[in-house]
């Protein structure tokens, strides 16, 4: 009975979570709406008096034909093209914005002003991102406990002149929050503010919105058409963006330990029923890896004294292979965006200049400061959330439906752009919103993911009981559920979505891959066409796949950094499996990578 009344409180716990999470979604959808409805609504009716006052200035023009001007902006901003600019502007898709485009690729950031447009640049960036992502949360896992590394010889530094451990780790993990948000969090927006243009405030939201990977895309260093930039400025915010998404993610984390602990602490017998429920696969690990140790002990004795040195010369720590690996794997990312997409940028940009070229023939009252204003009018009310393709807009974006998803892109950090908040009470609520959301939103996906491989190994397990094959069990089961989540969370809502959206098969099911990646570009957006009707269920049916699809996807994700870290660790006692004991122990010492396993053998396990 006890074990059936544990069971009992674990799925009320979960439950309990996930009810937290969408609670949680709700008020922010709320609070989201109150702030940020009036200042939509203010923006639409200076959208019409400037439109009244372009018609009034430029007789020649009519309502249609501004529409068709609308239409042709819309257009050159959707292919990012500048829509003032001509032939002599450089391009988006050069090869420093191409490196910097598969950066925000592989990080999930997906500003969304830059996306390829063609079929060929879509497939490659699914499959860049797919084998991209894993790379980076890799690289950026073992940048971490370098950072582990250092906070934690710091504390040790602290004991042995205060004897108070628990003041000195509070005092030590202080040191290492206000140091990070100096780096990271004040000083780079300052830069941006300067060189940008931007007021600090928009500056650090950018920072925020940028580190935490949602990326809207309102604002974007270096993108500025009317600004000459350095050439290393997008390098150094590059570099800042890789080593502030180590930190950021290190606090992060933290939150998510916190809010888990919480929930111990609240019941005990959940951690107790959580341990009886490992899988007994980590015990055989536990006890390979021992038996690895004793056999290594034994053949380093036996080992060649001058092999052994030159070994140990030759071992290359695993962040700056992981590094090194990043930064090629980055490198030929956008060396092939740059050959697929630059040709049809260029192609856009003429494009352009010949629609411009046609209308300013046709109407004769239109110049060249005439058809900036208007693009900088469009810019502008895009940069609100106002759809501009049509006349429907009476409802605006920032209803409650809308207000909510537009939550649900914050906490999972999505954030495709298309709407973002324009006040500053809004973006500062945006930034504590998410700085609590995200933790919460991992919490919950971890526990989901949890259900749902816990299911796979009970599959399995009850066909290998009746089977009697192991091995193969195991792989078919993998192999059935990576296909059943394959058709559930992409075949099935491409469909829905060619359906109701009125995309090709093609753009439905890089939407999906862009989607439940996270990267979130913003150029396929599900429910956000003011010209079309949706029934109700559309948006639970989206909400409802894009959490689950998250959770199946985080999982795939999760075996890939698993095969990446065992290659990993294959190839670090391929290189350095030949030394005595004394001279690893002492080698390891200095080696974060095994100082890090050490201390996570000696703490107790903390279940996710």
């Amino acid at each position: 009975m006890a074990w059936f009344h544990l069971a009992r409180v674990k799925v009320n716990w979960t439950a309990l979570l996930i009810l937290a999470h969408f609670t949680y979604l709700l008020i922010g959808a709320i609070i989201f709406q109150v702030l940020e409805r009036e200042a939509e609504s203010n923006n639409r009716n200076y959208f019409q008096l400037e439109k009244l006052h372009f018609l009034a200035n430029y007789t020649c023009l009519d309502g249609p034909a501004l529409e068709k001007f609308v239409q042709v902006i819309l257009y050159a901003w959707e292919k990012g093209v500048n829509p003032s600019g001509n032939s002599t502007n450089p391009s988006n898709w050069d090869f420093s914005s191409s490196f910097f485009f598969a950066g925000t690729v592989v990080t999930t950031i997906g500003y969304g002003n830059l996306s390829p447009s063609t079929v060929s640049g879509q497939v490659f960036c699914v499959f860049y991102a797919l084998c991209g992502i894993p790379l980076n949360l890799a690289f950026l896992k073992q940048m971490g406990k370098c950072l582990t590394i250092h906070l934690g010889r710091l504390e040790t530094g602290m004991v042995a002149v205060v004897p108070h451990k628990k003041a000195v780790e509070a005092l030590a993990v202080s040191l290492f929050f206000i140091t990070g948000s100096l780096l990271f969090l004040v000083i780079p927006p300052l830069l941006f503010s300067y060189v940008e243009g931007w007021t600090f405030g928009e500056a650090f939201y950018f920072a925020f919105i940028t580190l935490s990977t949602i990326g809207f895309g309102d604002y974007v260093v270096g993108t500025d058409p009317g600004k000459e930039y350095i050439s290393l400025y997008r390098c150094l915010a590059g570099i800042w963006i890789i080593f502030a998404l180590a930190w950021l993610a290190l606090i992060l984390n933290m939150g998510v330990r916190i809010m888990e602990n919480l929930v111990i602490l609240t019941h005990p017998g959940f951690k107790k029923h959580e341990e009886e429920d490992e899988d007994v696969s980590s015990s055989k690990l536990e006890r390979l890896r021992l038996r690895a140790k004793t056999g290594r002990q034994h053949s380093d004795c036996q080992a060649n004294m001058g092999v052994k040195e030159m070994l140990n010369l030759a071992r290359v720590p695993s962040i700056l292979m992981l590094g090194l690996i990043y930064v090629v794997y980055v490198l030929i990312g956008g060396v092939i965006f740059w050959k697929l997409e630059g040709d049809l940028g260029r192609k856009d940009l003429s494009k352009l200049l010949l629609n411009k070229q046609r209308l300013l023939m046709t109407y004769s009252c239109l110049n060249q400061e005439g058809l900036e204003d208007v693009a900088q009018v469009v810019r502008d009310v895009s940069k609100v959330g106002l759809s501009l393709k049509g006349n429907q807009t009476a409802d605006g974006f920032w209803k409650f439906t809308s207000s909510a998803v537009f939550a649900a892109t914050v906490v999972t950090t999505i954030g495709y752009g298309n709407m973002s908040p324009s006040t500053t009470a809004g973006q500062i609520f945006c930034v504590f919103f998410a700085l609590f959301g995200i933790p919460l939103n991992v919490v919950v996906l971890n526990r989901v993911g949890k259900y749902m491989l816990a299911l796979e190994r009970n599959v399995s397990d009850f066909l290998q009981g009746k089977s009697g094959r192991k091995g193969c069990t195991r792989f078919f089961v993998h192999l059935f559920c990576y296909i059943c989540g394959t058709v559930l969370f992409f075949i099935m809502p491409m469909l829905v979505f060619q359906q109701q959206e009125g995309w090709t098969y093609s753009q439905a099911i890089y939407y999906c891959f862009i989607t439940l990646s996270t990267i979130g570009f913003g150029d396929f957006v599900a429910d956000s066409n003011p010209d079309k009707d949706y029934p109700d269920w559309y948006s639970v049916l989206m909400a409802s796949w894009i959490f689950f699809g998250l959770a199946w996807l985080a999982l795939l994700i999760n075996h890939s950094i698993d095969i990446l870290e065992r290659l990993n660790s294959l190839l670090k006692k391929g290189c350095c499996g030949e030394k005595t004991l004394e001279e690893s122990e002492s080698a390891d010492n200095d080696n974060p990578d095994t100082q890090m396993e050490h201390d996570e053998m000696k703490k107790p396990p903390i279940n996710q």
